[in-house]
């Protein structure tokens, strides 16, 4: 009996040591992680962090929260899971429907609701009453990602018109693999996952991987992956009726040539608000965040109205 309850003694020992002992490791890697670029190391994944506006998913990694409502952020997420209003995923009868696919350019990073490229769109439509506008751009997605919310999410909702960004994502450094080597996990092994991601233990061994390697980083997606997602994006919603337009990512500091929009084949439908963005930059107008990727509100009512005229000019929809 003694020797027993002192088998069962040391077993509880153990199991307190060991809850410690990482205790102990989960602080310290917090520590170090202090004030270093460990976004970059995990970039995607820590957004999961913010479980308000995003939840995991399986197949896209990540996606966006339904029905939030933040009037303090001024947020508003759909029951659908996209940014903006209700709307009907039947599409009905006359109504012309834009879906715009993206990141959070697309999507609009902190700014209101209605200030984001697709809602100020619509605005600039001389018929919108026969036309519907809907929000698919989600923070941090690549083109991989893209292309499988298109595939899985997107196409059912019937769009007539389709318009495309992505590629500022593509070209970040990858948490530990490419997006497309990342397996298809099962719901449970899943959710192991992003536990696991949460910890700061397994954020800075991330971090320390590719302090110490260099060479082994790679981008989320290689440009040949980027192109095949972007032309599978292209031909997926072109089987299902739909027309399809590419604009590039914008940057303050001019075109970025590893940005995938730049290699798109030439039969494909392509956007340009450069050069809008640059007279009004030349005028002095202020059209970036401080972080001289995302556009300010004017910036993004600039975008929309440029982008609404080329659509226009090329008879994509009605004047």
């Amino acid at each position: 009996m003694n020797r027993h309850r002192s088998r069962k003694k040391n077993l509880v020992y153990a199991a307190l040591i060991v809850v410690v002992f990482f205790l102990a490791a989960e602080w310290a890697a917090g520590l170090a992680l202090t004030g270093q670029e460990s976004e970059r190391a995990n970039f995607g994944y820590s957004i999961l962090r913010n479980t308000d506006y995003f939840i995991p998913d399986p197949y896209l990694f990540w996606r966006l929260h339904p029905s939030v409502n933040d009037e303090e952020e001024r947020i508003r997420i759909n029951s659908q899971g996209f940014r903006g209003p209700e709307f009907s995923v039947e599409k009905p009868g006359g109504v012309f429907r834009i879906v715009c696919l993206g990141d959070s350019v697309t999507y609009g990073f902190k700014v209101d609701n209605d200030e984001c490229y697709p809602a100020l769109l619509l605005k600039f439509q001389g018929n919108p009453e026969q036309m519907e506008v809907i929000n698919a751009g989600v923070p941090g997605y690549s083109s991989l990602q893209g292309m499988r919310q298109l595939e899985r999410d997107v196409l059912s909702l019937a769009p007539d018109l389709l318009i495309v960004s992505f590629g500022n994502n593509d070209i970040l450094d990858a948490p530990t693999m490419r997006d497309s080597e990342i397996p298809v996990y099962s719901e449970r092994i899943f959710k192991l996952r992003n536990w696991l991601w949460r910890c700061n233990l397994t954020q800075w061994i991330a971090s320390w991987r590719h302090r110490e390697s260099p060479e082994t980083w790679s981008r989320r997606c290689l440009p040949e992956e980027s192109l095949e997602n972007l032309r599978m994006i292209d031909r997926l919603a072109r089987e299902r009726g739909a027309r399809v337009v590419f604009f590039h990512p914008l940057h303050l500091d001019g075109a970025d040539l590893r940005l995938p929009n730049f290699i798109l084949p030439s039969e494909v439908i392509r956007l340009d608000p450069a050069p809008a963005f640059a007279e009004a930059v030349a005028q002095g107008s202020t059209m970036f965040m401080p972080d001289r990727n995302h556009p300010t509100p004017y910036g993004y009512r600039v975008l929309a109205h440029t982008l609404a005229e080329q659509l226009k000019t090329k008879g994509l929809i009605s004047p």
